[in-house]
């Protein structure tokens, strides 16, 4: 898929260690434009079961990182704690590891690495999916936080009824009201597992029509490769946090309020998404405190819509409300 724009752009990797948990340094992922620009960096929180890797598929033409880069975007990505390379060393406590509550720190040191890296005042911040969570538990935890603008890709917030199979995998079998108490702190899925969730969303008896096939294996050779869990061999390896947070999600119970936060925000998701759907991303829409809020839905997208060939689409979406003129 092709990428037009700036013809130079630079990509680095940076470790930042964490302020709250030790011995763990978190990667941070860069693509910057190769000319110096006035444009605000944007951070991308990934969400539940791909890090980073999401937003920089290793497949030419598939890296919306690259890709906002060449727009004039400067792009950071990260691994949030026991995700990619940011995985932590040393054993782990029995139970959820890295729920939305503990991952909203490593944003936290990442957003002081990039304001010191940058020079730049306030930054803009993606939250993808289960990411959403994590980036308005940020949000909401700090006094005047340096951010100026918000995207939530494919979102989750509150609902009740759905996400069958997410609370399934977490639920405790003799209650399933409530999480298991056995629920440990890592997590397997095989890629077969993972290709038959987007398959399922979408609506095309050939997948190719609507995915390009080699940059879905690009992405899942690339996320096995970088995780730094011991299991199964080839499948992706991920902590259980994000399950436990979900469970509370689709059980109607949002882990942050939607109505303190009162930045310009855009919520964008794809029409055939079943993991953020159009009724809890439209009740997130009504709850936002902002005045400035857009709600867009991209046609022909679902849940991992980054990777599918409506991508262009996404990112001039994405793109134009960041790159617009002041909202406020």
């Amino acid at each position: 898929m092709p990428i037009v724009g700036q013809a130079e752009v630079l990509s680095r990797v940076h470790s930042v260690p964490s302020s709250v948990l030790p011995g763990l340094s978190l990667r941070l992922r860069e693509w910057a434009p190769g000319t110096a620009t006035d444009q605000p960096p944007l951070l991308l929180i990934h969400g539940a079961t791909i890090a980073s890797v999401l937003w920089d598929n290793p497949a030419p033409g598939w890296s919306w990182m690259e890709r906002l880069a060449r727009a004039g975007v400067p792009a950071f990505a990260l691994d949030l704690r026991g995700y990619g390379g940011s995985s932590p060393p040393g054993e782990l406590p029995p139970g959820p590891f890295a729920r939305a509550d503990e991952a909203q720190h490593d944003v936290a040191d990442a957003v002081t690495f990039i304001r010191a890296r940058t020079a730049a005042e306030r930054i803009d911040l993606l939250g993808g999916s289960w990411g959403s969570v994590v980036c308005g538990l940020y949000l909401i935890g700090r006094n005047d936080p340096p951010v100026r603008r918000l995207v939530l890709y494919a979102p989750v917030y509150s609902a009740p009824g759905e996400g069958a199979a997410w609370r399934a995998e977490a639920a405790d079998p003799a209650d399933p009201a409530r999480i298991s108490p056995h629920l440990g702190p890592v997590r397997s899925v095989s890629p077969a597992a993972f290709l038959a969730r987007w398959d399922a969303e979408i609506p095309l008896r050939d997948k190719a029509l609507w995915r390009d096939n080699a940059a879905a294996a690009a992405l899942l050779r690339q996320s096995i490769a970088e995780s730094g869990w011991a299991g199964t061999p080839g499948c992706l390896h991920m902590p259980t946090g994000a399950l436990a947070d979900l469970f509370e999600v689709y059980s109607g119970r949002p882990l942050y309020r939607a109505s303190d936060i009162h930045l310009p925000t855009l919520i964008v998701r794809g029409e055939h998404d079943r993991t953020s759907t159009q009724s809890d991303a439209m009740g997130l829409f009504d709850a936002l405190g902002c005045e400035r809020k857009l709600y867009c839905v991209v046609g022909r997208g679902a849940h991992f819509m980054v990777g599918e060939r409506c991508l262009p689409a996404l990112h001039s979406i994405v793109a134009g409300f960041l790159l617009d003129e002041p909202l406020s």
